[in-house]
């Protein structure tokens, strides 16, 4: 007898054994699935922003869903992509991720991307993902400073800066879509009752202020990619300073660029951007705009 009920325990854990790794298995294929689709689909995306901005038209359709009063003629226009349409690429350079976000919500076309939720650019927009690792399962590992930039269809780069960090029950939806900030990106937690909350406003990059700790070789982050298009723009009054890849991260390129900046305006030669290699940066930067 108590050798049936050991062999009984012992298939019961092995048939819960193989269906854990059956689940993680699952979710593993899911994950990259997911992870797959919206890389594809960015790089098409990308492809029809450099398309557009190369012939300096619009193609494409412009938002359906905006109320009357609102002009069509201040709204982002559309790409249609295996017939989804795109608002635009999200870029978190705190994590190197960059997403294509659909214009229209719903739970089949999160499988693929993120979506627009509420809002759009032009005003307050909310867009919600999966927590797949791939689309938004690691917002919650932002900070307030980091950066999130919105390509839009047409090739223009609008930033944000995060504010604020929160958690919202699954209830809360009028809190959520209701908020004085003018980006919100949430995710479900994983026990699915609650709601990963980031709020952004966007940035004035005319007026970005020290983000209070330098920035040196070896960071990957938005204050990174900010520097980066600085002196993209300052080297077209300073060949000195080589063209940057704007990626985020800190590598030999950026530091040298870096030093060469520190060299033609009279600062200390480091490589590393404290308080006053910023804000002459921003300076140099804003006397160009």
């Amino acid at each position: 007898m108590k050798r049936k009920l050991g062999i009984i325990v012992l298939c019961i854990s092995i048939v819960a054994l193989l269906s854990s790794a059956g689940i993680w298995m699952y979710n593993t294929w899911d994950e990259n699935r997911a992870g797959d689709s919206a890389d594809l689909t960015t790089q098409l995306l990308y492809d029809a922003i450099a398309e557009v901005v190369t012939e300096n038209s619009v193609k494409y359709i412009g938002y359906t869903s905006l109320p009357s009063s609102e002009s069509a003629e201040n709204t982002p226009s559309l790409v249609e992509i295996n017939g989804e349409f795109y608002l635009g690429v999200i870029n978190i350079p705190a994590f190197s991720l960059e997403l294509p976000v659909n214009n229209e919500w719903s739970d089949e076309r999160l499988e693929k991307s993120p979506c627009r939720y509420m809002g759009d650019i032009t005003r307050s927009m909310v867009i919600s993902a999966h927590n797949y690792n791939s689309h938004f399962g690691r917002i919650s590992n932002l900070a307030v400073g980091d950066k999130i930039i919105i390509t839009d269809v047409i090739g223009n780069k609008h930033w944000y800066n995060v504010e604020l960090l929160d958690t919202l029950h699954e209830t809360e939806i009028s809190a959520m879509i209701n908020s004085p900030y003018d980006l919100t990106l949430f995710t479900c937690t994983l026990d699915r009752r609650h709601r990963t909350t980031i709020r952004c406003n966007k940035m004035n990059l005319k007026n970005t202020p020290y983000p209070e700790y330098a920035i040196v070789q070896g960071q990957i982050n938005g204050n990174v990619l900010l520097i980066q298009k600085y002196l993209n723009i300052i080297g077209s009054i300073q060949p000195a300073i080589s063209y940057l890849e704007e990626d985020g991260s800190f590598g030999p390129a950026t530091y040298e660029a870096v030093q060469k900046f520190q060299e033609l305006y009279e600062l200390a030669v480091d490589g590393s951007i404290g308080y006053l290699t910023w804000n002459k940066i921003v300076e140099v930067y804003n006397s160009l705009q």
